[in-house]
C-alpha cells in the first residue's frame, strides 16, 4: 500500500475507514483517528493541511411550539433554558455543549444575525446515559406517560430508548457502547 503526501496523527480513538489514494489505482483500507489531520498534496502540488475539530459545540432540534418544548425538556429530562427568546429559542446548557431549540419559522426569516436555518419535520438527538441508568430511565419516562417508541440492545453493545418530543421529534437516550466508545476507567467519562 501507497501512503504518499498522506501523515495521519494518531489520537486516543481509531476508526475503520476507505479513502482514495490518489497515486495508485486503488483504496487504502484501515484505521483512522476519530480526530485527525491529514496532511497532502492537491493536484497542482500545493500543501494542504485541515484544522482538528475538537467535538460539538452545539446541535439544535427545531419545534414551534416553544412552550411545549419548555415543558417537556424541563419536566422529562430535567432541563432548565439558560437563555430563551420567546418565539424564536430555547438555549440549554449540556455537558461542555450547547442543546438549542428553534422555532424553524423565525430563523428562516432572513436579516438576522447568523444566515437562515430551519427544518420542519422531525429531527433526531441522542443523550448519552450510563448503562446501570437504562432502567431507571426506563421507569422515569413511563412514570411520566412518555411512550418508548423502540428500545434497542445494539449488536456491538450499548442499549438504546427511543421517545419522541411534543413536536415529534425523536430522541434517544443511549449508552457510549452504541458507537463502540468505553468510557469505564477514563478521568472525566466514567
Amino acid at each position: 500500500m501507497r501512503r504518499t503526501g498522506r501523515i495521519l496523527r494518531a489520537q486516543a480513538h481509531l476508526v475503520p475507514h476507505r479513502i482514495r489514494d490518489p497515486g495508485h489505482s486503488g483504496w487504502i483500507a484501515g484505521h483512522r483517528p476519530l480526530s485527525h489531520t491529514l496532511v497532502g498534496h492537491s493536484g497542482g502540488g500545493v500543501r494542504i493541511v485541515r484544522p482538528k475539530l475538537k467535538g460539538i459545540l452545539e446541535t439544535c432540534l427545531y419545534a414551534e411550539k416553544l412552550e411545549a418544548a419548555e415543558e417537556f425538556y424541563g419536566r422529562v429530562l430535567g432541563l432548565v433554558p439558560f437563555a430563551k427568546e420567546e418565539g424564536r429559542h430555547l438555549f440549554f446548557r449540556f455537558g461542555e455543549g450547547v442543546f438549542l431549540i428553534f422555532n424553524p419559522n423565525a430563523t428562516a426569516v432572513t436579516g438576522g444575525d447568523v444566515p437562515t436555518h430551519g427544518a420542519h419535520g422531525p429531527g433526531h438527538v441522542a443523550f448519552r446515559i450510563e448503562d446501570d441508568e437504562v432502567d431507571s430511565w426506563r421507569k422515569h419516562l413511563s412514570d411520566l406517560g412518555v411512550e418508548i417508541e423502540l428500545e434497542l440492545n445494539w449488536p456491538s453493545g450499548g442499549r438504546s430508548l427511543y421517545f419522541r418530543d411534543p413536536a415529534g421529534n425523536s430522541l434517544e437516550l443511549a449508552t457510549a457502547e452504541v458507537w463502540g466508545i468505553q468510557t469505564k476507567n477514563i478521568p472525566g467519562l466514567s
